[in-house]
This record gives structure tokens, sequence and C-alpha cells, in this order.
């Protein structure tokens, strides 16, 4: 088997055998800090406190993060070559998250776009890959 960087498919995989802390099956601190190991994730979020949450979460299950705290440095961050994934904020201080959301489609980096906007803004991107809505607080429940 080749070696190199675990996927997130992997990761996700892991998560469903062992259950998601709190819902019946503990992960170990050892466990939840391998669950990302070799992944690198940027967070783009302009609200110092919620992108110091989602940061530490996922220095917590073993991934590298970048932060930028405006539209400007994550569009700069956006073309690092090692990048997994992204959690971007829709209403940035600078711009709408939509500019950066476009180079990560082209670049094939999933993402997750996040919000305080209810209803959905006009210009917010949805497109065809697969992107789902949910309300805060919903995202890690299982029906």
């Amino acid at each position: 088997m080749a070696r190199g960087k675990p996927s997130l498919d992997n990761a996700a995989s892991f998560q469903a055998q062992r259950g998601s802390p709190g819902v019946g099956f503990p992960v170990t601190k050892d466990e939840e800090a391998v669950a990302l190991a070799g992944h690198t994730i940027l967070v783009v979020e302009d609200e110092p406190l919620i992108a110091l949450t989602i940061v530490e979460d996922f220095k917590a299950a073993g991934a590298s993060v970048h932060t930028a705290y405006n539209l400007c440095d994550g569009l700069r961050l956006a073309d690092h070559p090692d990048l997994s994934a992204a959690v971007v904020d829709f209403g940035l201080s600078d711009g709408q998250g939509s500019t950066l959301c476009e180079r990560l489609n082209e670049r094939h980096v999933p993402f997750i776009l996040h919000t305080g906007y209810t209803p959905r803004p006009r210009g917010m991107p949805i497109g065809d890959r697969g992107a789902k809505t949910c309300r805060s607080g919903t995202a890690g429940e299982r029906g």
C-alpha cells in the first residue's frame, strides 16, 4: 500500500466507525489527535474568538492549520500547495467569502462555508458539488 497523506474520506470513515464524542463512542485523546494528521486546513474567519475555536478543534484532531482574518489573506493562502480543506466565513470584513470559494472550487479543495446570515444571502455559493446547508448546531447531529 502506498504511503502518503491520509484522505479526508479515511478520517470520516474512522469517525463513522468510532462514532462522535458524546454519542456513545468516546474518542480517546490519542485517536482525536491523529484523525486529521497529515492534513492542512485553511480557516478564514474575521471574528478572532470564532477563528480560535475552529483552529483549536482542527489542531486537536492533528491537522496543520493556516488562519486568515480577511478575504485578501484567505485568497493568498488558498494557493497553498498542501491544502486539504477549508472553512470559510461568508461575511468577511473586506468582502464576501464567495470569491474565496470560487478559488477553492477551481483547485478542487473541499470547503465548509459558514455564516451567521439567515436566510442564505444572495451570492452565497451552493454549487453542484453536493453542498448542503444546515442550521447552527445541526451539522454534527445524527438522524
